[in-house]
């Protein structure tokens, strides 16, 4: 698997046209976190000269239950150039400090930026092996890589030096030193405070307050000094923000560009664009296109800036736009539904990651000119050969008049008249279509099989459109009050399923739903408040509940109660009448499907245990070393698989004839047989 992490030119054989598989899904090669993403996320990392853009690669081995992974090079004259200048290390995880706790592991990628030299000739990165991630260097033309640093701890940044002689790294030494501590208090018993996080570990986490150490290594000696200053700030930049400015980019001359809420009293203000020019002067864009905006460059010799916004129904599409110095409005330059992540400037293009509905991640170079996007790399070129569904965006809007969108997915031998069992996937519909939000829910798999599938973007929060908030926590009360925000996301994927079945194309006595996450909140409250009786329902998480506060530290239970939430002292009913699993566990009727983490499971036992005490058909899975985003390879076979399974078994009444799953299937007869399994048939009054 390792010997393919490039792609080779697929062969006659290769190149003629076959189903799909989930092991297809699963190998894909992928740049960067899986997801739609963001046009700012820092996954390209130009050369100095502009010629050449480098970026980590990455495959999953489910053969090993790890990761390929190396550090690619791409000529951006030379499309198709790409050259692998290292290869090896182990999987990182992204971790954060959250809730007063540090270092919360997750399971979703790290996102690995490379930074060149100065003199373009050699490409560093943060590289991971045996338990422990360093700083590495490789020479652009290649050769393979070679660490420059010892650390004895996790480096977590660096930076070149402006000679590049030398690297400035920084590392949090104390995070160990406080995790054995906390091994030796343990002795002793733990005192139990705001430092444990119950749902995730039985043990504290060190306190998020903690002292980075910034060094710097000279690559001809090795030798190791104290970072000065100034050099601290090469590794981790502060950018000076005024009240209610969000960011800002300085061009080569000294202007600077400014995107500010247009109100810093409230979170979801409308944001302005404005240039204080190097001559004092201040010019601010009047147009309505200097809204939604995501991110800014300044071109090189600092006479345009460029900017991408959100534009089209339900802000699909993202359009590029330039603003000349001289000119009063912004001229556009192109528009795209495609998921743009990881956007650098370059001489005369815009450099991005690229995926569209049907096509998984490459990077592609958007001209400044024509607006024409050219792919320069694309790692899987052998997805082209695979029968796909058809892909058809859907346009509606919810109860409240808000747009959405959606991606309704047809078997790829579809026919006109024929109609298909359909399945339900959220939260984002932006980018490939791979498995959903937490890529749990294989679409193209889910149509190899005879399923339509709508994949459906979640409309914004209800706070956020309807209210003035004056913090994140007020637009989240907001949303909280009467669940105006889940019943904005409810009558969203109602009116969407009605817009699929309208189609012709769907047999509305045969809908499964899915979960993962905010979608998995979405789904269990359609479950007691909507009006479709699903068949069949999966979900990835289960269940904020009357007691799931009882789970959290003390920093994340204060904030809950301030987005509304009561305390458990206090009468849960008017709260939770609407939304809790326990209080309305006669409701759920539809077989369910549970695949959770070992470190969310302990949030489903309020609700699966009621769920079970009234005999409802339900099969809970838990994977061991596993976070909200599952990453281990083996485990996300298995879900994909068993989710096929499960809704072919519900929905179309087919099993595979697979001898190892001979007891599965016994199990699924049995629910199909408890007298509480209804198949989702609609509530009686």
């Amino acid at each position: 698997m390792c010997d393919t992490l490039l792609p080779g030119t697929p062969d006659a054989q290769s190149a003629e046209r076959r189903s799909i598989g989930a092991k297809d899904l699963i190998g894909l090669r992928d740049i960067g976190p899986v997801g739609g993403g963001d046009p700012s996320i820092p996954l390209l990392s130009m050369s100095p000269d502009k010629q050449h853009v480098a970026f980590q690669i990455r495959r999953a081995n489910v053969g090993t239950n790890d990761y390929c992974l190396g550090m690619v090079v791409v000529d951006l004259a030379m499309p198709g150039s790409a050259r692998l200048i290292d290869r090896g290390g182990q999987y990182m995880r992204a971790t954060f400090d959250q809730f007063g706790l540090a270092h919360v592991p997750t399971g979703f990628a790290a996102i690995i930026t490379p930074k060149w030299s100065p003199d373009g000739q050699w490409v560093a990165y943060l590289r991971r092996d045996g338990g422990v991630t360093q700083v590495w260097r490789a020479l652009a033309e290649g050769r393979g890589g070679e660490a420059v640093t010892q650390a004895a701890t996790d480096v977590e940044g660096f930076a070149w030096t402006d000679d590049g002689q030398s690297i400035i790294f920084s590392t949090t030494p104390d995070v160990d030193v406080r995790e054995a501590a906390i091994v030796e208090e343990g002795k002793g018993g733990f005192l139990f405070d705001a430092r444990f996080m119950p749902a995730e570990r039985s043990t504290p986490f060190p306190s998020a307050a903690e002292t980075r150490t910034y060094q710097v290594v000279d690559l001809a000696s090795g030798a190791i000094r104290p970072a000065r200053p100034v050099e601290i700030t090469r590794v981790s930049p502060v950018e000076v923000l005024s009240d209610g400015e969000v960011s800002k980019a300085r061009s080569p001359d000294g202007a600077i560009a400014t995107l500010a809420l247009a109100d810093g009293r409230y979170v979801n203000s409308p944001t302005v664009l404005f240039i204080q020019q190097k001559d004092g002067l201040e010019k601010r864009c009047a147009s309505e296109v200097c809204s939604r905006l995501q991110t800014i460059w300044w071109s090189a010799d600092g006479s345009s800036l460029y900017f991408l916004r959100r534009s089209g129904w339900a802000a699909e599409a993202l359009s590029l736009y330039q603003w000349k110095a001289k000119e009063a409005r912004p001229q556009q330059l192109m528009t795209t539904t495609d998921a743009l992540v990881g956007c650098q400037l370059a001489t005369e293009a815009l450099i991005c990651a690229a995926e569209a509905g049907k096509q998984p991640r490459r990077v592609v170079l958007i001209s400044l000119k024509s607006g024409e996007m050219t792919t320069v790399f694309d790692p899987n070129p052998e997805f082209a050969h695979l029968q796909l569904g058809n892909v058809t965006r859907m346009h509606w809007r919810n109860h409240l008049g808000m747009e959405v969108f959606g991606d309704l997915v047809l078997p790829p031998d579809h026919k006109p008249g024929e109609q298909h069992p359909l399945i339900v996937v959220g939260y984002e519909s932006r980018g490939f279509l791979r498995g959903g939000t937490g890529d749990e829910y294989p679409i193209q798999l889910f149509a190899a099989r005879g399923f339509a599938v709508l994949s459906f973007q979640r409309p914004p929060d209800y706070g956020d459109i309807f209210g003035k908030p004056t913090s994140s926590e007020a637009s989240e009360r907001l949303d909280r009050v009467d669940w105006a925000d889940r019943r904005s996301v409810l009558s969203a994927m109602e009116n969407g399923i009605d817009a699929a079945v309208a189609t012709g194309a769907v047999d509305r006595d045969k809908i499964g739903l899915t979960g993962f996450s905010d979608g998995a909140s979405s789904a269990r409250f359609a479950v007691i408040n909507g009006s479709i009786a699903y068949k069949a329902i999966a979900l990835s998480h289960c269940c904020e509940d009357t007691t799931s506060l009882s789970l959290m530290n003390e920093r994340l239970r204060g904030r809950r109660n301030s987005m509304g939430y009561p305390r458990l002292a206090d009468n849960p009913k008017p709260f939770w009448s609407a939304y809790s699993v326990r209080l309305n566990a006669e409701r759920f009727r539809a077989p369910m499907l549970i695949q959770l983490s070992d470190e969310e499971f302990r949030f489903s036992l309020e609700s699966i245990t009621a769920l079970r005490d009234l005999n409802k058909p339900i099969e809970m899975y838990v994977f061991p070393d596993e976070r909200h985003v599952k990453w281990q390879p083996v485990h996300r076979l298995a879900v994909y698989n068993r989710n096929l399974d499960w809704f072919d078994f519900w929905l179309r009444g087919l099993e595979d004839a697979d001898p190892t799953k001979t007891e599965q299937y016994r199990r699924w007869h049995a629910l199909r047989a408890q007298p509480s399994a209804t198949m989702g048939a609609p509530l009686s009054g």
